[in-house]
Parts: C-alpha cells; structure tokens; sequence
C-alpha cells in the first residue's frame, strides 16, 4: 500500500472544524499509511482546543531555538530548545522519550529559486503551493 503524506504549514491557521478531522486522521491514519507533517510557529492551548491531544499523536518532534522556556516545553515538554545556540537549522528532535540536538540542512531563500528556476517545465509542476484549503493555485 503507498504510503500518503498530508503535510500542513501554519497549523495554527486551521479552521476549528478541522481540528476534529485532523484528530480522527491522526488516531487512525498511521494504521492505513497516512503520515502528517504539521509545522507551526508557536502552538497553544488557546488556538487548538485538544492541543495535548494532538501533541500526543506526534511520536516525533523537532524544535528550533525559541524565545523562551514556555515555547519550548509546548513542544518538547523541555526547556531544551530555548538554550540552543543561535545557529541556522539547530534544533532539538525528540522521538517517543528520547531528544537529540540536530543540525537541520540550510537552503537559504536566494538559493531555492535558483535551484527551482533551473529546471525544466515537467520537473517544475510537482512543486504546486497550496494558499487556502481546497485550493491549488496554477502551476507556472
């Protein structure tokens, strides 16, 4: 079975009515082959009505240098990420109990276009940006 992967940015920009079907997806998906990749600039219990519930989902984690203890015990349940040095792409990655300090590959944004206006038309259109739910923008 192939293996699907719903990847969401700004995941506190979901709309309530989608936190109860990104609940249900996360409890069952993982059994059926469905992997989310959910990324946030800062997540609180006051934006997501079952935040510690579906923190709980997630068996990994990465956490970048944040501004302080509060943000990173929301992720990690530790301090950890506020006291990392401030190097681009360092990050604390924890799986189940255990926390690795990591290193992230850079891609600075001057560097990505120039890689993504080199290649052809055919190669370009796997790269569709997705702006609002249920919308796809034309691909160039």
């Amino acid at each position: 079975m192939p293996y699907i992967v719903l990847i969401i940015d700004e995941w506190a920009d979901l709309p309530e009515d989608a936190q109860d079907s990104l609940w249900r997806l996360l409890r069952m998906g993982r059994f059926v082959g469905v992997h989310v990749i959910a990324a946030t600039q800062r997540p609180s219990s006051k934006v997501f009505e079952k935040f510690g519930d579906l923190k709980a989902m997630f068996l990994g984690r990465i956490c970048f240098v944040v501004a302080d203890i509060i943000n990173s015990r929301m992720i990690l349940d530790s301090d950890e990420a506020a006291h990392l040095p401030a190097i681009k792409g360092r990050a604390i990655y924890k799986c189940g109990l255990e926390k690795l300090e990591v290193q992230a590959l850079l891609l600075e944004p001057d560097e990505a276009i120039k890689l993504y206006e080199g290649k052809p038309m055919a190669i370009r259109r796997e790269f569709i940006k997705i702006e609002q739910p249920q919308k796809r923008l034309q691909a160039r």
